[in-house]
């Protein structure tokens, strides 16, 4: 019976490294992970969230409740592609997004809703945001 076991211990001591090496072979066969911030869409993190504080330098985000923030829960709630206007040299990305977040109401001693739209266009590497004034659909980015 020892003999027995000592040939399983030496088939297995040879079988685990060669399947954990089969496993790591085939891990790097695997296509690399690409984030948001490569290709025509790279940046455009840093542009929303200089639109965020943008926005919270606003007046209506100035008046501040005695326990709290003025203006709280920022959600980006759509992002939709637009295409190219044709004759921009350099442009690579226009899409237009929307945000809503909560405001400060002093009458009322509450938050209301808020949002707003913004259409950004990168030209040459360079984020450039364009406010929406007027209504934005939350859910599909379509303005009036």
């Amino acid at each position: 019976m020892r003999l027995r076991l000592s040939c399983s211990e030496s088939v297995l001591k040879r079988f685990v490294p060669a399947c954990l090496l089969f496993v790591l072979a085939l891990g790097g066969c695997q296509k690399a992970h690409t984030s948001a911030e490569s290709g025509p869409y790279a940046g455009l993190a840093s542009a929303i969230a200089v639109w965020h504080r943008d926005i919270e330098t606003q007046p209506a985000c100035g008046i501040k409740p005695a326990k709290g923030h003025a203006c709280q829960n920022f959600n980006i709630e759509c992002k939709v592609s637009l295409d190219l206007e044709p004759g921009k040299a350099g442009e690579t990305a226009r899409l237009v997004a929307a945000m809503s977040w909560d405001e400060w109401n002093v009458r009322r001693a509450d938050y209301d809703s808020a949002s707003g739209g913004a259409i950004f266009t990168r030209t040459n590497g360079i984020w450039a945001r364009t406010d929406i004034n007027g209504p934005i659909n939350l859910a599909t980015c379509a303005t009036s």
